[in-house]
């Protein structure tokens, strides 16, 4: 009788990491200019999930006071047109409530959430900064900079963003640089917040481009949410 080894048990190396697992993908909108923005938590979340949060404002250079207990990742600001765009995370806990961000400069806003299951991410280091790109108003198309990270042989879902500010009748997404979960704010405001997704093992995050409908300001975080 043939016998099956598993070769992890026997100290062959420990099983790749899963792919971390997106729980839920929403978009919010402001569509009135103001100094504080409200991100509405999805119906059902639970503590332990890791929550992402991408919020763009039609102003430059606008300083935000983070919610308590979110992290930051990274703050990008385009000039002409105007856009601040903040990125921060945060572990649900039980009794959180919906993230209020307060800014110097009033504007219409616009964000994406998401949030991943529990168990499936890094806790210590969820979310890391793989690279940027930006654009202001030459053009409808956006390449993504790759850049290299060292996530070695581990698995890492790559979230591809696009914050854009600057035209008054909207400008729609119709080009993702990755296929998965895309989603848009777009519906007529001079700011929104896009998102894509795809799951990559180690090394370089691919590039890829963004096209828009219409010209605007763009700003492209890259981020990397780490396997557990």
């Amino acid at each position: 009788m043939s016998m099956i080894i598993n070769p992890y048990v026997f100290g062959a190396g420990a099983p790749p990491a899963s792919f971390p697992e997106i729980v839920s993908h929403t978009g919010v909108q402001q569509l009135t200019s103001a100094t504080s923005h409200t991100v509405t938590l999805p119906a059902g979340w639970s503590a332990g999930q890791l929550c992402v949060i991408v919020t763009v404002v039609s102003a430059a250079n606008t300083t935000a006071s983070d919610p308590a207990g979110w992290t930051r990742v990274s703050r990008y600001g385009v000039g002409s047109p105007a856009l601040t765009c903040d990125v921060v995370w945060r572990i649900l806990q039980s009794g959180d409530a919906d993230p209020v961000f307060v800014s110097t400069g009033s504007g219409r806003r616009a964000s994406r959430l998401v949030t991943f299951t529990a168990g499936t991410f890094n806790v210590s280091s969820p979310v890391i900064e793989g690279a940027t790109a930006a654009l202001g108003t030459s053009g409808t198309t956006l390449t993504v900079n790759a850049g290299t990270v060292s996530q070695a042989s581990a698995n890492y879902l790559q979230m591809n963003v696009l914050a854009r500010a600057g035209v008054s009748t909207g400008a729609s997404v119709t080009a993702y640089p990755l296929a998965s979960n895309q989603g848009d704010t777009t519906t007529g405001q001079p700011c929104a917040a896009s998102a894509c997704f795809a799951e990559f093992t180690g090394g370089t995050t691919p590039g890829g481009s963004w096209t828009v409908s219409q010209s605007c300001g763009y700003r492209t975080p890259v981020l990397l949410i780490k396997p557990a």
